[in-house]
């Protein structure tokens, strides 16, 4: 068992001689006549430090055969399962936790945690919990250690670390209405009890109320898109305020809520998020500077803008986003920022589309921006870059906004962005739905429906 807590100690599971001990420890206890609670104990621990993937589950049959377990069994099975990759390994070290705090509430002072390490294990144990009442379940383990605390039964509190793991378990659940409400609180508790969030939490409550905002339940998010932005604000005065650095708020912060913004309807938030924007251009040494995901919200955010102005806005951005990628070569490093680029120039497009749909906009203003519109592919191209389905989608939905019903220019150019889509591998159920949406029927069966494939006298 203290080879295994050793190997763990120095990420060294994985090696010949560590792996089975385990095993061999079980068999060893079932040899003994009578075994003690340390032999149980030293079995469980072995399989907690193990690297097996069932160690959890394995340990708990070990458990279930002790008759009175002590402190030390239970902090082995709180491990166990803890650090086990099973479904509900967090519910199960969870649920032996909350025994060993009754245990310690009516006398037992053996159950009181020795250190804070007790804690962490737990709530570390909670951020790789798949199940969407894992937010409520974290505060609850919150609250008892805090409890815990108030009556005296242990001189141990929940720690930022603590606080951290619970609002990241918070950040990764998507689609719970009260995960921002609960980010809150977690937060408020934290100040109370004089445990100064960090970046992380600041950043995962951020999060979380950008998913709140982004629920599919969620009919007006305008609320928490407002709390995104108070918080990202809290960082940016908690970075002011001291001289030690344990709050700064970074591109990825003010992504995440311009990301929230790009859902508001309000009429303020293009002002709001171009405020937001020129903070992070001005504290370039501080924030890190906008990337070009930053660029593809911003224009994101104009494009639900109902300002007679979105266009040039949009233009501007995309002009600066390819003088910062001819400049900066990092931009295009990583597969995510090359995305990030071609999604840029994809928002683009869909704001050429909307800003060209107005009815006092002439023929000639409309085929101007649809000028515009296929000209990002060129500009992607030289870039190094190429389109994507998303951006022949978006092609052809600007097509569709812009230019004339039947007229023999609008067939053509379909026709064209179809056909090339094509021959780039680019088509996809999207794109074929918006094809069929926009091309005459004609267009429709001559490229799709007479190259299909007849299945069971179907096409």
């Amino acid at each position: 068992a203290n080879t295994c807590e050793m190997a763990h100690t120095m990420r060294m599971t994985k090696m010949g001689i560590v792996i089975g001990i385990p095993q061999r420890t079980q068999h060893i206890l079932s040899q003994e006549p009578d075994p003690s609670v340390e032999s149980y104990n030293q079995v469980i621990k072995a399989w907690a430090y193990s690297s097996e993937y069932l160690r959890g589950t394995m340990a708990e049959q070990v458990f279930q055969n002790i008759k009175y377990p002590n402190g030390e069994s239970f902090r082995m099975i709180v491990r166990a399962h803890a650090w086990s990759k099973e479904k509900r390994s967090a519910f199960q070290a969870t649920g032996h936790f909350m025994r060993m705090m009754r245990l310690l509430e009516i006398g037992s002072q053996d159950m009181e945690p020795k250190s804070m390490d007790d804690y962490h294990v737990l709530c570390r144990a909670w951020t790789h919990a798949g199940d969407k009442n894992a937010p409520s379940k974290v505060y609850t383990v919150l609250e008892i250690m805090n409890m815990a605390y108030r009556k005296g039964l242990t001189s141990l509190r929940p720690d930022t670390q603590c606080y951290r793991d619970a609002l990241i378990t918070m950040s990764r659940r998507h689609n719970v209405a009260d995960v921002g409400d609960l980010a809150d609180e977690t937060l408020k508790e934290m100040k109370e009890n004089v445990v100064y969030p960090d970046t992380e939490c600041y950043r995962a409550a951020i999060l979380a109320w950008k998913h709140v905002a982004m629920g599919r339940d969620n009919p007006y998010p305008e609320h928490a898109i407002s709390r995104a932005q108070d918080l990202l604000q809290e960082m940016v005065e908690a970075y002011h305020r001291t001289t030690v650095v344990t709050v700064r708020a970074m591109t990825e912060d003010y992504n995440n809520v311009l990301e929230a913004l790009s859902l508001s309807k309000n009429p303020k938030a293009t002002d709001r998020a171009r405020k937001l924007f020129k903070e992070l251009k001005d504290n370039v040494a501080s924030f890190g500077g906008p990337d070009p995901l930053t660029y593809r919200y911003m224009i994101e955010i104009w494009y639900n803008s109902r300002s007679a102005d979105k266009l040039n806005r949009a233009m501007a951005l995309i002009a600066e986003l390819k003088t910062n990628v001819d400049t900066n070569e990092l931009c295009k490093q990583s597969r995510s920022s090359r995305q990030n680029i071609v999604d840029a120039f994809t928002a683009f497009v869909r704001v050429c589309g909307t800003a060209g749909s107005s009815k006092k906009k002439d023929l000639q203003d409309r085929t101007r921006i649809m000028t515009m519109a296929l000209r990002s592919v060129e500009e992607l191209k030289e870039l190094g870059l190429s389109a994507d389905s998303g951006m022949y989608t978006a092609l052809i939905e600007a097509c569709d906004h812009l230019l004339p019903q039947n007229t023999p220019e609008r067939q053509s150019l379909l026709e064209n962005i179809f056909r090339r889509a094509c021959e780039e591998g680019h088509v996809d159920p999207g794109l074929l739905e918006q094809f069929h949406l926009t091309a005459s029927a004609y267009l429709y069966a001559k490229l799709v429906v007479a190259q299909s494939t007849q299945m069971e006298d179907i096409k």
